[in-house]
């Protein structure tokens, strides 16, 4: 460490700065300077090392996890396609059944009037029968 040291001068405390460019001194009470931090990240994107490999490693996981939630997307879409569909033959059956409900009622409305009518004739007999045998 060089030249790190707390520096107290009545209730406040300054902190000196670290010039280690390869930021091993790892001191919770150091704060590295500007010149320190510059030296250390050109340190890493020139060692074509690790960084590298990392970089490359989380662009490829990057990668596949886009890929998988493609997929995913597809997989979401291509489900509300059934949905839709299987609403739209849902849609039609009901649409079936209300026309056969509405053709019922039109038939039991002619078979309520058709018996009405065979009663009325029904009525009318039976009053010519009564008063022709009093």
């Amino acid at each position: 460490m060089s030249g790190e040291k707390i520096i107290t001068q009545g209730p406040r405390a300054y902190l000196e700065f670290s010039d280690d460019s390869a930021m091993t001194d790892n001191d919770a009470h150091t704060v590295p300077s500007q010149k320190a931090v510059k030296a250390y990240v050109d340190s890493i994107a020139t060692s074509g090392g690790t960084s590298d490999t990392t970089a490359q490693s989380m662009a490829t996981s990057a990668s596949v996890r886009a890929a998988s939630a493609a997929s995913s997307v597809a997989t979401a879409s291509s489900n509300i396609s059934a949905a839709a569909t299987s609403v739209a033959t849902a849609s039609t059956g009901v649409s079936t059944a209300a026309n056969s409900v509405a053709s019922a009622s039109v038939n039991i409305s002619a078979a309520v009037a058709s018996a009405a009518s065979n009663m009325l004739r029904i009525s009318v007999c039976e009053s010519k029968v009564l008063s022709a045998y009093p």
